[in-house]
């Protein structure tokens, strides 16, 4: 139970109608408001701390190949920590150069990258790993795409349905013998969708880190209208936090004010409330 100003009304979140619980003459005994619940609510890189790119650690392995299952990372030190602003490696050559240094191998390694995708526009995107040997990409803790296993080039690609906001990517990749298989050692990620204009890009616009290394990122999603509008509740921001026991002695509320309705659904004249919409479920059927 909810009461303003000793206006006693109960609130139905998953239908939005609010109900009079007093016995006044000529007030309704049912409103529907359309009201402010939250919205989920966008944040910048700078305010999450992050920085374009993908995290990226190498492993290097040696003389070592991999396992059924490729390289196990359990408890060993990157040998090489990066920045990637995107993860284009169409073959074994691509691997050298820029902040890679010439020793870099061309068997026998691993990555891991790690990154924070903002989905713009919500809606289904296309992702694909082109990779030689295995590749995994994870979006919010769960697998979208397996293309593990020791084989030549190979694209795999999956539909994913994404809402507008953040999400947690990461990519695992590694070689074997790269140097001497076909293609080399290739790995390659895109994506297409709205924010594409469904053009397949590789994933680097909208690809962020953390400024002082991989982060997990879980901005809050707004569901509760105190958080959307901190003064608290309004007569078109209720607030779920408000609610409480009955007015012990109804009493109309200032937003009442004016003569009594005729019963017939008509409310009192003098509501008018900037950017609320009132449907009292009357005959007049209008919103006010």
């Amino acid at each position: 139970m909810m009461t303003i100003n000793g206006f006693p009304w109960t609130v139905d979140h998953d239908t939005d109608y609010v109900t009079y619980a007093g016995n006044l003459g000529g007030v309704p005994s049912n409103w529907h408001v359309e009201y402010c619940r939250g919205e989920p609510q966008p944040r910048t890189p700078e305010d999450l701390g992050l920085s374009s790119g993908w995290n990226a650690e190498y492993f290097f392995f040696g003389n070592q190949a991999p396992g059924p299952d490729g390289y196990d990372l359990t408890g060993k030190s990157p040998n090489l920590k990066e920045v990637e602003a995107k993860i284009d490696f169409p073959n074994t050559a691509s691997w050298v150069g820029g902040s890679h240094p010439a020793t870099f191998p061309t068997s026998n390694y691993a990555g891991v990258f790690e990154g924070q995708l903002r989905i713009l526009r919500g809606g289904e995107y296309l992702f694909q790993t082109t990779s030689s040997d295995g590749s995994r990409l994870s979006i919010d803790n769960s697998v979208v795409i397996d293309n593990w296993g020791t084989h030549g080039r190979r694209r795999r690609e999956k539909l994913v349905e994404l809402p507008e906001g953040w999400h947690n990517v990461k990519v695992e990749h590694y070689e074997g013998n790269g140097g001497q298989s076909a293609g080399g050692s290739v790995l390659q990620v895109a994506y297409k969708g709205d924010d594409t204009d469904d053009i397949e890009l590789m994933i680097q616009e909208h690809i962020y880190h953390g400024k002082d290394g991989a982060i997990t990122v879980n901005p809050p999603e707004t569901t509760d209208s105190a958080e959307s509008n901190p003064v608290g509740s309004s007569t078109i921001n209720i607030n779920k936090a408000t609610i409480g026991g009955a007015s012990s002695t109804p009493v109309v509320a200032p937003f009442l004010q004016g003569p009594p309705g005729n019963n017939s659904g008509d409310h009192s004249p003098n509501w008018a409330v900037q950017g609320a919409s009132i449907n009292n479920g009357g005959s007049s059927g209008q919103d006010k």
